[in-house]
């Protein structure tokens, strides 16, 4: 959108919108979601196998530092999540663009690499089913998707807080095909059709219609639909100013080469 790539939405065009949660709509990166339509949304928290780690002894990301899990950890390979615990765990924003907070974030990440076994993000999920990773932390609709192969496994939201993310769909500008667009984007908002969408992928629909017809053990899975309680711990994540960026990936780099 800043970098004027995107068309503007007609939404006249997309009669489905009205069934879009307002929950999920404008959001900072897209004020009153004037070039993106919520497609799915899920949570970022922790993955414990209940076979080898007792549930109720983890609660928080701080647990994950404890020498007991010294090298047990599966990480995902992605800064911005990787920063945000050690930023919950000392009380910051996973938004935070002050470089001393950053530089406190990243030093309590150094004291972690003892814990982690593993940074991946592609097949974090055979590692779990399999049991070559017994806790870290992993994407809700994954580890829904995972618990039916190995119902060990369970989910955990952080008391510090967690991280929410919204996938969603838009129309670069130029889109030669610009009716069929419209027409793709409000077929994928049709209640039945996103029902399925959140179905086959594991994850939160965005669209309040499509809620009413799922399954009613997804409508009350906290894993998929946590509550509103739950959800105030929720951080989304937003966009960086370049600066501060800039130093994430300093310090990143140097972490993933043992600095």
């Amino acid at each position: 959108r800043k970098q004027g790539m995107l068309q503007k939405l007609d939404k006249s065009q997309l009669p489905n919108f009205k069934d879009m949660d307002p929950d999920l709509l404008n959001r900072p990166y897209d004020p009153h979601n004037e070039y993106s339509v919520p497609y799915l949304w899920g949570t970022v928290g922790i993955v414990v196998n209940s076979k080898y780690i007792p549930v109720n002894s983890v609660t928080s990301w701080a647990d994950l530092w404890k020498p007991q899990y010294n090298n047990d950890l599966i990480m995902l390979n992605d800064m911005r999540m990787v920063f945000s615990i050690a930023l919950m765990k000392l009380g910051y924003s996973i938004n935070d663009t002050n470089p001393d907070h950053i530089k406190q974030a990243y030093l309590e990440l150094v004291k972690l690499m003892p814990n982690i076994k593993l940074f991946n993000s592609d097949s974090a999920d055979n590692l779990y089913i399999d049991e070559d990773g017994i806790i870290g932390m992993n994407f809700n609709g994954d580890t829904f998707r995972d618990i039916a192969e190995n119902p060990n496994l369970k989910y955990i939201y952080p008391k510090e807080g967690f991280p929410v993310w919204i996938d969603n769909v838009a129309i670069p500008k130029g889109a030669p095909h610009l009716q069929n667009a419209y027409k793709f984007i409000n077929f994928i908002m049709r209640p039945d059709i996103a029902k399925e969408i959140a179905m086959s992928q594991y994850y939160s629909s965005p669209n309040l219609a499509a809620d009413k017809l799922l399954p009613a053990d997804w409508r009350t899975n906290p894993m998929v639909n946590p509550s509103e309680s739950v959800l105030k711990r929720g951080q989304s994540q937003l966009d960086l100013v370049d600066d501060a960026d800039a130093i994430y990936a300093k310090y990143w780099e140097s972490l993933k080469i043992g600095g």
